[in-house]
Formats: C-alpha cells, structure tokens, sequence
C-alpha cells in the first residue's frame, strides 16, 4: 500500500495543500498567540512598578522602637539581607542602611531670640559620600558637648553638639550657613558643610529627597519648612527623641515573569512573618509591591480569561475547519479505499496508508508552523508547544477513525433520506457531561469569580468555562437543529412552488454530520459579538478612566499653590472655557484619631458640575448647610494634648468607604469639623483612594491667612497644555490633560493587547466562517450535484439550483447565527465578576458592560450573510458542469 502513497497524493493535490494550510496556519496561531500573550503580561508587570510612586515598590526594613548606632546598624542589616528568601534576594539588593532621627522643631539660632518656622531632621545614611559633593565647609566631624551657655542662651544646659550638613537647597530655604549653630529639640546642631547633588538622577536619593530638598507642611497658619541634615557615623549614638533604623533594598523585577508574580508575593508574606525572628525581634517591613502585585494577580487572572476567550473561540472554530477539510479528504479517498477493501485489503493497510497521507499533509505544516511562532516576540508556553503536535494528531487521528467507521460499516445498507440517526446512548451522556460542566462552570465562576491561588494562579477549569460554554451551546443546536428543518419543510410542503421545499429536504437529508459546521459557525459568531461588545465597553471605560484621572478637560497642580494672578492668566489662554479653582490637601490629620489622614478638596461643586457637564462624571449638588453642635474635644484624647481653635463645622460629601462616620475633625489646617452630608462616587481621582476623599464648601472656615486661596485648578476646553503651564507659571509636568490621561490608559499593554487579539480574531474568525461553508458544500456536492442534475431533467432551471443549494445552507447559517449572537451577548453577564475592566482603564472599577445591539446584530448579520454568499458563488460555480458529466460521476 505504501507504493499509492504518491500517486494519492498527486490525485489529491487539491484537498491535502488545504489541510497543510490550515494546519500551519492554525499552528502558528497557536503557538504564536499565546508568546504574544506572556509579552505583554510581562510589559504589564513592570508596569506595575512603574505606576507606583518611586521608591514605593522598595524593600524596607525597620526598627523604630530601638535606637541602633551606624557599626551595628550594618551588622544587623547584613543578617537581614542573609535571611531574605532565593527569590526575593534575585529582585532585591542592598542599597542603604540609614539612622534618622524624625524632623524637629528648630527653636532658633545659638545666640538668637528669634524663633524659627523650620523643622529639621538628623540622618546617618551609608554610601552617602559618594552622591554628594561639597560646596562650602566640609564633611561633619568633630561631635562633642556643648554648654552650659550664657546670655541669651543662658537656658541651655550641658548638651550634645552635633556636626551636620546641609544641601544648598536646605540652606537656601532655612538661611543656614557654615559654621553657625541651632537649637533642635534639645540638642545644638553645628552646620560644618553645605553640599550639592553629584547625581539627581541616581537611585540613591528616592528615599531621600527631604535630604536633597526641604518640602512644605501645613502649619497652624503658614506653612512649615522641613528638612533633613547628613551627620557623621559616630553621631549616631548622640541622637534622641524618635530614632528609626531603615534597611532599603531597592527592587528591580525586570528579570521577573507575570508566572513568577505569584511565588514572590508569598515569598514576600514569608519574610515579613520570619524577619520577627531576626534579632533584636522588633524589626518591621514596608514595601508597596506585594499589595501592587496582588491586585495584578487578579486583574491578570481577568484578563486571561478574556484572552483565553478569543484564542479558544478561534482554535475550537480553526480545529473544526480543520476536520471538515480532513473530511474532505476522506470522502475524496473513500472509493479507492473502497475498492481496495473490494481486493482483500486490511484494516491495517487502509488505516496505514489513510494515516500516512494526512500525517505527509498535517506533520511538516504543524513543525513550520512551530517555527513561524518564534517570529513572535515573547516566553513560549506548554501550550504554544504542545498546540502544533495535538493539532497534527488531530488532523491524522481525525482520518484514520473515519475510515475505521467506514470499514466497519462495509456493506451496510443505509438510508440517505433520514434526517438524522439515534445517537448512541455514550455519545449522548458524553455530550451531556459537558453541557453539565460548562454551566456548572460558569455558576461558579459568576458566584466567587477568578480566585487564583498566589503560587499556582487561576483555576485552569475555570478558564476553560467560556469555550466550554460555546462547545456545549454548540451540541445543543447541532441535537435541536433538525426539529426547525421538520417544521420549516411541513410548512413548504403546503406552499405552491417546489424550490424552497426541495431546499430544506436537501438540508433535512444531510443529517447531523453535515451540520457540523454549526458547532464551528456557532462560537464563531459568539466570539466576535463578545469582541465586538467588550472593545465598545473597554472604549466607553477608559474615557471615563480618563475623565476621572483628571476631572476635566485639564488639571492644574502646584503644591505651592495657585495665586489669583496666575488663575486669571489661565482663564486668558485661548481655548480656555471655564477654570475652577480648588483647595487639596492630601492628608489632613484626624485631631483624635492618632496616625489617621483624609484627603480633603474643597471646591464649588456647583461650578464644577457646570463645568464638567455632558461628560461621565458623577457631581452632586452642594450639601444643605444646618445647624449643627460646636465640636468637643473627644473623650479618648490624651491629658494634656492642647485643645486646638476650631474653624466651625460645615456638611461635607465622602466617598463610600467613609460613610459610617458622624463626624470627622480634621486640620485644615485649623481644626474644622465636617459633618457627611452625602457620600459621592465616580467622583475625579484627585485623591490617592485608600485614605478616602471629603469635598467640602470651597469657602470653608479654618483657612490659614497665609496660605494659598488654591492648589488645584479644574480646566474645560481645549487648551495647549504647554500655553497651560506657562500662564501658571509651572513645569510641564504639572498640567495633566484628558487626552494624555486617555492615550495613557489606551496605550496599557494589556489593553493594546486585548483590542488587538479581538481585532485580529475577527477577522480570522470571518475567513474561517466562510471556509467551513464553502468546504461543506464541496463536502456534499457530488451528491447534490446529482440530486439537482436529475431534477434539471425535470424542467429545473439554473437559477432555481442555485437558490436550492443557498436554501440547503442557509437554515444552518441562519440558526449559528442567531445562537452565537446570543451567547456572543449573554457572556458578559455569565462570566459575571471575573470580567474585570481594571486591567485595562488604569485600575479603576467602572460600571457593568454597556451593551450597543446595533453592532453585534450587524456583526452577526455580516457573518451570517457572508457565509450565504460563499454558497451562492459555489452554486454558481458548479452551475457550470453538464448534465451528463454530473450524472457519471461517482457511478462504479
């Protein structure tokens, strides 16, 4: 049998360079979908340490209840580095040990009455030699006592003189120079250095900024300058008060995986549990990066499954391609194999030669398509592995089984006129199992959604729900698919006209294997309206993202504040609309809540609402001003703590996480009682989220007279965001505008990744549509070709064959059609909670999916008719033979 293998392969030419194509072209996919997957999960999680604010994805260790001097600062700092786990010492590395002394008041200059609004803090920090260099004096030394003293200073007692530096920046601000002496606390602080940044650019000085820069802090009616000086080591053992230790291990997860985010956020959870066992025991851990990777974890886990959906959709409607085509093959091969069964061949030799030709077609093409795979940037996987091989096994099982059947079947007297055969009864409970699985799947995934285990990850079951659900949706039309054919031809039967009878009697006759293609057509359609459905979802949530990153057309921010001067050039740039002035504070600190911050914005909410009107933000009206009870001090203060002057108390709107509270007495800076009047969401994102939001009356009581009237100003129009900054008088940086924002969320890799899958699948989706059509009418035109040639016999024109062979086709497109948009349309709701958009809008939870039927009813429409039209051009093509040529064909 091996010596046919040639000339079948040069007879059937044709059908075999169709399966090669397919395979390749479906293993490619394969292979290459999912590496194109794992880039951009990977950009994702850098991007993760990219969005956090710097330094905040650092490993910190501290110990704020022990005063350590520099030597053994270093020595336990090396049993901290010993004792972190392989994979958190890969992304981890040493970077500075620091003994800081917290900012303390600066009563006034050594020989000087005058007081001060400066604060000052006292660090050691190691390494610190090598960042800066000196512009005036020298390194600190000399540490030593000072006093008792006289004069003015005569009620200094007997103190520690500590030598420090300062920046130029520090000293320009506090008007410190070389040489003079301050009053800290209860120490006096010698200045013996003003030095400047060798590297601004480097690392080293994320975690010490206050260092390099002094920052401002509401005070009581101004604000405060507060920085920090370089001391020497040997001053460490001088310091008093409020003494922290700090260990940074800067982290760089650039050599980290998205499957590894898993194993280093338990890690992580490991070390902070056994760093308490590190001697002296008090040791504690601050990074920002296991509650990032967390929520990466199961964003990520969200969008698997949303990719999974269109990579199973496509590979599950490529696959059934796929055994159509081989189908084809075996029908063209059937009566050589026939005739050689007719001769005494074996099983084994029908099967062989059957197995040889499809693995000749399907092998070479899976191992090219392997190749083509690695034209794709990014991590192979299992499956990009595993994928060609099975599709190849598939494509040669697929094969030998049907010509097993049919040999089995030798001789059998079967009927062609039967709509459909009793399936057997394993087939059917095989076919049950799984409607039974993907629903009892999709009820759990909709009930607790995508809960990944953080070393493992998702549930592989669960990601599979959505094929699974289109597969099952697919068996119940193919098993409910010939009771509309019986209904439908009952109904031509009583109609004058034999040609849409004819049609669907052809269609009933084809029985359940050649309605096939609607398991095929059938996901098809479903992943493309989901497609459709969620890019029209994923634009409407990230313009909202966009709207809520900036709260306007434009944001202006200056921590210095905003003059009316400069509020009123920026009302002047061209384009400019509207300005709303606003007064931020990021964290204003609960008078008797110790440790505990909001974020307060005071603003007009009346002009801003008519400011952002026709946009997607949600502003409510101005809370009602009432009557309400001047504030008390709380029962739990501490004696002692002094009663602050209140600012009144005025009726405030919170975000939902603050709705519980009666009342909360915050520094504005004075102390300002606000009463909720009214929780607010879907609000503008000027806040950092987790100490939540309170807006009150812009013209709230308890303003400082020497502050700033405001910091932040909301701008509508469309303004040039450079003519923006220079009205204000400010860097680039701090106008933010809402196309930026846009572009920004857009431009996510995940979210170019996600529209780009769906875009691509489409369209592959569309081409295979019509490829499964055409194949199952080349599949069956040899008997329908007779069929129509005897009744052209009749008086059958031209015409009435073609609309005979659409009418055969298109009860099937139609049906597919009309299930997948359904399911395309019923997914977002079945999947429930484990379609999450923060992947893709920036991190924001937005609203539920926003259905548009109009697109997915056309999209599904276009398939369908697409599909039709491959039948008609077939029909036309095949219009073209003779009678007598159809008539002998196939006779033996």
């Amino acid at each position: 049998m091996r010596s046919l293998l040639v000339p079948l392969l040069r007879t059937l030419r044709g059908p075999v360079a169709l399966v090669t194509v397919l395979v390749f072209s479906v293993s490619a996919l394969a292979a290459g979908l999912p590496r194109a997957f794992e880039s951009a999960f990977d950009a994702a999680l850098r991007q993760v340490t990219e969005s956090l604010a710097p330094g905040r994805a650092d490993l910190q260790v501290f110990d704020v209840t022990e005063a350590h001097p520099a030597d053994r600062a270093e020595d336990l700092g090396r049993r901290i580095a010993a004792a972190r786990p392989s994979l958190v010492a890969r992304v981890t590395s040493p970077d500075q040990t620091a003994v800081e002394q917290t900012e303390v008041t600066i009563k006034r200059r050594l020989g000087s009455r005058a007081q001060t609004d400066y604060m000052l803090g006292l660090n050691w920090v190691s390494g610190a030699e090598r960042h800066i260099r000196y512009v005036s004096g020298g390194p600190p030394a000399g540490n030593g006592t000072i006093g008792p003293l006289s004069g003015v200073d005569h009620d200094i007692p007997k103190s520690h003189l500590i030598p420090a530096a300062v920046s130029t920046a520090t000293a320009s601000a506090m008007k410190l120079k070389v040489g003079e002496s301050l009053v800290v606390g209860d120490q006096i602080v010698r200045i013996d250095g003003i030095f400047e940044v060798a590297d601004p650019g480097s690392w080293w000085w994320v975690h010490q900024s206050t260092l390099a820069k002094p920052f401002l802090r509401h005070g009581a009616d101004a604000y405060i300058t507060v920085g920090d000086a370089l001391i020497a080591r040997e001053s460490t053992e001088a310091l008093m008060g409020d003494v922290t230790t700090a260990w940074t291990f800067r982290t760089d997860i650039g050599r980290l995986t998205s499957d590894q985010a898993g194993e280093l956020v338990y890690r992580l959870g490991a070390f902070e549990r056994n760093i308490g066992e590190v001697p002296p025991g008090s040791l504690q851990i601050r990074e920002g990066l296991r509650d990032a990777l967390g929520a990466f974890q199961a964003r990520l886990a969200s969008a698997r499954l949303v990719l999974l959906l269109a990579l199973g959709g496509l590979i599950l409607v490529a696959a059934g391609v796929i055994v159509v085509a081989v189908g084809l093959v075996t029908a063209r091969l059937s009566p050589g194999l026939a005739l050689s069964r007719a001769r005494g061949a074996s099983l084994g030799q029908v099967a062989g030669l059957t197995a040889g030709l499809l693995a000749v077609a399907a092998v070479p093409a899976a191992a090219l398509g392997q190749a083509a795979s690695w034209l794709v940037p990014g991590r192979p996987t299992p499956f990009s592995h595993l994928a060609p091989a099975l599709l190849a096994l598939a494509a040669v099982l697929t094969a030998t089984l049907q010509v097993v059947r049919e040999h089995r079947q030798a001789g059998a007297v079967r009927r062609r006129d039967l709509v459909a055969a009793r399936p057997s009864a394993r087939r059917a409970v095989f076919e049950g199992l799984i409607v039974v699985l993907a629903l009892a799947g999709a009820y759990t995934l909709r009930s607790r959604g995508l809960a990944a285990d953080p070393q493992t990850g998702p549930d592989p079951f669960l990601l599979a729900v959505p094929a699974a659900l289109a597969l099952a949706a697919g068996l119940i039309t193919l098993r409910a698919y010939p009771l509309p054919l019986r209904l439908a031809g009952a109904f031509a039967r009583r109609r004058p006209g034999a040609v849409p009878f004819l049609g669907l009697t052809l269609a009933s006759r084809a029985g359940t294997g050649a309605a096939l293609p609607i398991v095929i057509l059938l996901p098809a359609v479903a992943v493309a309206v989901f497609g459709s459905v969620f890019s029209t979802s994923l634009r409407t949530a990230q313009e909202s993202a966009a709207w809520r990153n900036t709260g306007a057309d434009a944001r202006i921010m200056s921590d210095a504040g905003l003059t009316p001067e400069a509020l009123e050039r920026v009302r002047r740039v061209p384009g400019v609309t509207g300005v709303v002035p606003a007064m931020y504070q990021r964290e204003a600190r609960d008078a008797y809540a110790w440790g505990t911050a909001r974020s307060v914005l005071a603003i007009d909410l009346d002009a801003y609402r008519r400011l952002t009107a026709g946009g997607p933000l949600s502003v409510p009206p101005a809370p009602a001003a009432g009557a309400a009870p001047a504030p008390t001090p709380a029962p739990s203060a501490s004696p002692g703590t002094p009663v602050l002057k209140s600012g009144g108390t005025v009726p405030g709107l919170v975000t939902p996480d603050l709705r519980g509270a009666k009342e909360l007495n915050l520094h504005w800076p004075g102390l300002l009682t606000i009463r909720p009047a009214g929780v607010i969401d879907g609000f503008a994102s000027v806040h950092a989220g987790s100490a939540g939001l309170v807006v009150i009356p812009y013209d709230s009581p308890g303003r400082a007279p020497r502050l700033p009237a405001a910091n932040v100003a909301f701008v509508a129009g469309s303004a040039d965001p450079a003519a923006l900054a220079k009205a204000a008088g400010l860097p680039g940086h701090a106008v933010k505008t809402r196309e930026a924002a846009l572009d920004e969320v857009s431009s996510a890799p995940l979210a170019g990744l996600v529209q780009g899958t769906f875009t691509a699948v489409s369209i592959a989706l569309a081409a295979y549509a019509l490829l499964v059509i055409v194949l199952a009418l080349v599949t069956g035109a040899a008997e329908r070709s007779r069929t129509i040639s005897y009744l052209r016999t009749l008086g059958l024109s031209g015409r009435q064959a073609r609309v005979i062979t659409v009418l055969e086709i298109a009860p099937m497109v139609t049906v597919a059609a009309a299930v997948g948009l359904g399911l395309g349309l019923a997914l977002p709701y079945l999947l429930g909670p484990a379609l999450d958009m923060r992947p893709y809008t920036g991190g924001l939870t937005l609203g539920a999916f926003r259905i548009d039927p109009v697109t997915p009813v056309a999209l599904a429409a276009g398939l369908a008719a697409f599909a039709v039209l491959g039948a008609f051009l077939h029909a036309a093509a095949s219009g073209r033979r003779t009678l007598g040529n159809v008539l002998r064909v196939g006779e033996q």
